[in-house]
């Protein structure tokens, strides 16, 4: 079973919790609106989850299609799934995103 659950810092920095019972571990995507109002995400989260993501940051005003960069700290399950290149179709593998300087190919979804 799996909950969720969007947290409000300081009105501008949220973070989108997935807590999954059968691991008793929980995996956190975090999301910074600066002073211009661009939102940057840390850490995308897992391909499986996006839908949850995304209705948890609709429940505070946030359109996925308003993030305008990606931050990847690390290339782990928890941190790439969810990140498309430039086509729409094709998502990296941790492989792939090292051979293709991810951070140059990374567009918003």
């Amino acid at each position: 079973m799996k909950s969720s659950k969007i947290d409000i810092f300081a009105d501008d920095v949220y973070r989108n919790s997935i807590f999954i019972e059968k691991l008793n571990l929980s995996f956190c995507q975090f999301f910074v609106k600066s002073p211009s109002g661009s939102i940057l995400c840390i850490e995308t989260g897992m391909r499986d989850d996006f839908s949850q993501l995304k209705s948890n940051l609709l429940t505070v005003g946030i359109n996925v299609g308003s993030v305008s960069g990606i931050v990847a700290p690390h290339f782990e399950a928890d941190d790439t799934p969810s990140v498309r290149t430039r086509s729409p179709t094709y998502f990296p593998s941790k492989q792939d995103c090292l051979k293709m300087k991810c951070r140059s190919q990374l567009t918003k979804s």
